[in-house]
């Protein structure tokens, strides 16, 4: 997983806005799976910015360069890069 910035107002590729913690981009291998608009439960491995686990939204598709990704979204005051790269797992979730 790694974070990235979403300006207020940015759409996705899923045609939807994209906020901070509540919608991620995955990998076109992950996107098979969890496709636009799926929930899931995003489980860190370690804490990022004191979240260990928190539910999105796909929001979002990756370049097809990336496999087994998923980019999570934070805010435009947030130190993504400083997050830097972690470990984790996504389960789906019942609406």
């Amino acid at each position: 997983m790694h974070f990235t910035q979403a300006a207020p107002g940015t759409v996705g590729a899923c045609g939807i806005e994209l906020r901070p913690w509540a919608h991620v981009a995955l990998s076109p291998d992950l996107l098979e799976r969890y496709p636009c608009g799926t929930r899931v439960r995003v489980i860190l491995d370690e804490p990022v910015a004191d979240r260990r686990a928190f539910e999105a939204v796909v929001g979002d598709t990756m370049s097809s360069r990336w496999e087994k990704t998923v980019g999570v979204y934070v805010g435009p005051d947030e130190p993504a890069v400083a997050y830097g790269v972690t470990t984790g797992r996504l389960e789906p979730q019942t609406p």
